[in-house]
């Protein structure tokens, strides 16, 4: 899955968009499936971001759930 260009730059609208993204569809999975059913691979395709872009911003599972619901 192709990512449009990341900048990275901390106020870069398409970054924030992006980790929005992340969020909204972690929430989603977590919520419909339960931690252990939720999926990075299943995140990653719901939020329409590559795996890539997926870890650049959150290092692991645990750390997607917390910030998800922080």
């Amino acid at each position: 899955m192709a990512d449009e260009a990341i900048d990275d730059g901390p106020d870069d609208p398409s970054r924030r968009e992006r980790i929005d993204r992340i969020l909204r569809a972690a929430q989603q999975a977590f919520l419909a499936h339960g931690y252990n059913g939720a999926s990075t691979d299943m995140i990653q395709a719901a939020a329409a971001v590559s795996k890539s872009t997926l870890y650049r911003y959150f290092e692991n599972k645990e750390e997607l759930f917390k910030a998800a619901f922080e």
